[in-house]
């Protein structure tokens, strides 16, 4: 199946598009909508329809995200952790993206969504020190964060399962390991970031190159990614009605496209570390927000990403003995975006901080 992908030189342009239903489903194969998202054909990118109750918790806490950037300085201190570089709670510390710009257009707000803190037995202080933290001044944040965060990680993990036997049908020896190594929800770990882009008006005379970027091309480290629609605000705080979802992606040739969405859907892409545990056969999705010429200069976007990823206590190895020199080998755009070096035997926590360390420490 592979290698009959190899030869295709088209490319997909709209996104498969996966029913809830079907994606829960013990029994039905989703394996040829698999290959059209991600494989060497597709966008690295799927939108699942349908989800029960996501449209509701989607607006509450989209709406949320708005209300706790124009909270108080005292509100905003008391949810941050500088102390953990704001891994969790209040963020508004610039990122540094590819081509070494400082980002200072957006916060965010930071919590997981399985448990309270993250496991990592061999780091107690860093298990205490990554506890979540919470607004008490927005009435049931909390609630419908935890509550749309879990849903999103579960359409994830059906959609890992789906993935795990995609790959033992194209290699049979792959065993369905990704299925059988986060069946259980202990081995798994999910954290939801609010994301609250600022209005570009303030920033974009100030730009250099590309003016119209919120945040420029990466990759994630997790296993999979999933994007709300935006939800956009006016400075008064009131909703902007839009369709348009401000996310640009790279398929598996490195050709970009602008993903358009429904606001009832959710977007899910593939980050590092499934390529890793899948020995490269499903490749990480380069991703930038951008901002539409369309769209007035005026707006907040505010939109959740969920990460779902190995808990950090994960032993990492790519399957059947290959290093990661290998199965570079095997993508397309060789692993465009870099992160720190990864061996066999690391766990995910290793990975993890020594990737967002090596993001950090750049000059």
């Amino acid at each position: 199946m592979f290698n009959k992908l190899l030869s295709l030189k088209r490319f997909s342009t709209k996104p498969i598009k996966i029913d809830f239903q079907n994606l829960t489903s013990q029994s039905y194969d989703l394996s040829s909508d698999i290959e059209k998202a991600f494989g060497l054909n597709g966008l690295g990118f799927a939108v699942i329809t349908n989800i029960p109750s996501y449209q509701e918790y989607r607006k509450k806490v989209l709406a949320s995200g708005y209300k706790l950037t124009h909270e108080p300085e005292e509100v905003i201190k008391s949810i941050s952790k500088p102390e953990i570089h704001n891994a969790i709670g209040f963020d508004d510390i610039p990122f540094i993206t590819k081509g070494d710009k400082v980002n200072k257009m957006f916060c965010s707000f930071t919590a997981r969504n399985l448990r309270n803190s993250l496991i990592y037995p061999s780091h107690p202080e860093m298990e205490r020190d990554h506890s979540n933290v919470w607004p008490n001044s927005l009435p049931k944040f909390k609630e419908n964060f935890l509550h749309l965060g879990k849903l999103i990680n579960s359409c994830q993990a059906n959609l890992l399962r789906h993935m795990s036997n995609y790959i033992t049908q194209c290699d049979s020896s792959f065993n369905n390991k990704l299925a059988n190594d986060f069946k259980d929800e202990i081995k798994q770990d999910s954290y939801s970031r609010l994301i609250t882009y600022f209005p570009p008006d303030k920033y974009i005379h100030e730009r250099e190159g590309d003016k119209y970027v919120w945040d420029d091309w990466h990759t994630d480290y997790s296993l999979l990614t999933a994007l709300t629609h935006p939800l956009y605000f006016t400075k008064e705080g009131e909703v902007y009605p839009s369709g348009h979802s401000s996310l640009n992606i790279k398929d598996r040739q490195g050709n970009p496209h602008e993903v358009v969405y429904e606001e009832n859907e959710l977007a899910i892409q593939a980050s590092d570390a499934l390529f890793i545990l899948s020995g490269g056969r499903l490749l990480a999705t380069p991703h930038s927000v951008r901002i539409s010429k369309k769209m007035p200069l005026n707006l907040f976007r505010i939109n959740l990403a969920v990460f779902f990823q190995p808990n950090y206590n994960y032993i990492m190895n790519i399957p059947g003995g290959e290093e990661f020199k290998d199965i570079i080998k095997k993508d397309p755009m060789k692993f465009e975006f870099e992160n720190a070096p990864f061996k066999n035997g690391m766990d995910y926590g290793k990975y993890f901080e020594d990737s967002l360390d090596y993001l950090l420490s750049r000059k």
